[in-house]
């Protein structure tokens, strides 16, 4: 919630909407209300190791499902009465928020009062759950906050580097995001599968940039100069070295490399923005072994 028109930079991002009509206002509370907790709790997940953290990514945020909301403006004038004190007092952790630690402790009664006026009107008058209802996700909430602070506890001797990460959990949760169809199981499936294939080795951890020379295409790697015999291969290469191959396999036929390039491309920069948000927060070293192992599951299958 921004009156005040604080700038925004790296470690501040704001939220913009895209429907017009909704107000500013009646964003906040939506985002502030206790049906989202239930819904960013189901969709993110802790990575830090840390108990009172959930770590939710930007990009994470900009794809956040919210509640289809046209209400008139007398239900906009209420929002903006409750929200005067909601907004401005320190949002405490859940458990006081709702006054109860475990799901048999929870009550409409215990929960802090202007949220529960504010969690009346979006999950009562807007959406039109029942009083029973909205204390299932009271409910819910509580459990899945207790579920993941105790599964914290419970991992202290897992496999974990420096920084605290469960290595495993790490690599799992990114991959899920990245889902199967990726440029893993298109290079298996669209390259692989040729029988016109070339090898091309690069030697571990060495940059490849492509250049053109009077004589054609070429690719540097570290100190190293490799004729190619095309824009396209060496195109093809250097984006596929991106994804940590050592061992590409190259199709002969440059038209079919050209035709899938920018499929590739765009499959690869999609790949590298979800890597590059869950290890934004870890330090370069152990980003390195990470992004590493991430790619060598995407494309090893």
């Amino acid at each position: 919630y921004n009156p005040y028109s604080v700038l925004e930079e790296d470690d501040v991002y704001g939220i913009k909407m895209n429907d017009s009509k909704l107000s500013s206002i009646l964003l906040c509370a939506v985002l502030n209300s206790t049906i989202m907790n239930l819904i960013i709790e189901v969709n993110h997940q802790s990575l830090t190791g840390k108990i009172n953290t959930l770590a939710i990514m930007v990009y994470e945020a900009e794809n956040l499902k919210l509640p289809s909301i046209d209400v008139v403006n007398a239900t906009v004038s209420k929002i903006k009465n409750i929200s005067e004190n909601l907004f401005i007092r320190p949002i405490e952790k859940v458990f006081s928020e709702l006054g109860a630690s475990t799901p048999e402790e929870v009550s409409l009664e215990k929960v802090k009062p202007d949220r529960r006026e504010l969690d009346k009107i979006i999950m009562g008058e807007i959406l039109g759950l029942s009083d029973e209802e909205q204390l299932e996700v009271y409910r819910a909430v509580v459990d899945l906050v207790k579920s993941r602070i105790d599964k914290v506890k419970s991992v202290k001797k897992t496999r974990k580097t420096k920084e605290g990460v469960n290595i495993d959990k790490f690599i799992e949760t990114v991959l899920k995001q990245i889902g199967d169809e990726n440029i893993g199981k298109f290079y298996r499936e669209n390259i692989l599968s040729r029988d016109d294939l070339e090898d091309f080795s690069i030697p571990r951890s060495k940059r490849v940039v492509v250049e053109e020379q009077l004589h054609g295409w070429t690719l540097r790697i570290g100190k190293t100069t490799v004729d190619c015999r095309s824009e396209q291969e060496a195109k093809y290469i250097k984006l596929l070295s991106e994804t940590r191959l050592n061992d590409i396999k190259v199709p002969r036929d440059d038209e079919y490399i050209g035709d899938i390039l920018p499929r590739l491309s765009d499959m690869e920069e999609e790949v590298e923005k979800i890597i590059d948000s869950h290890l934004s927060s870890v330090n370069k070293k152990t980003a390195r072994k990470l992004r590493s192992m991430l790619w060598g599951r995407i494309m090893n299958g």
